[in-house]
């Protein structure tokens, strides 16, 4: 019996709930031992999911940084993302219950 993994947005939305930024690779490489060999968790599927996770207001982008030609994001989770993961865990949350206002480890950053 294989055991039921997470939806990978949500996946994803927990590894920021650390607080710290990190890149679709940093995400992608913690996501790699639940998912592993699943091109969903690939740095480029990782970035796709963020990126609709941004659009919704779930994460945000915590910094910006150019390698190169290539545009380097790091993101943290929003307070709205982390209401959204505890309720997919617990249920609705009582108002003002705890650590979902908790801020991205990054200094200013952009919505």
């Amino acid at each position: 019996m294989t055991a039921v993994k997470a939806p990978l947005r949500m996946a994803v939305m927990a590894v920021l709930e650390t607080g710290e930024p990190l890149t679709a690779a940093d995400i992608s490489g913690r996501l790699a031992l639940n998912y592993p060999g699943e091109r969903q968790s690939a740095p480029e599927a990782v970035e796709d999911h963020l990126q609709a996770l941004r659009a919704v207001g779930l994460v945000r982008r915590a910094a910006a940084y150019l390698a190169g030609e290539r545009l380097i994001e790091s993101y943290c989770i929003t307070g709205r993302g982390r209401a959204r993961l505890a309720w997919s865990r617990w249920g609705a949350p009582a108002a003002g219950s705890g650590p979902m206002d908790k801020p991205c480890n990054a200094p200013g950053g952009e919505s």
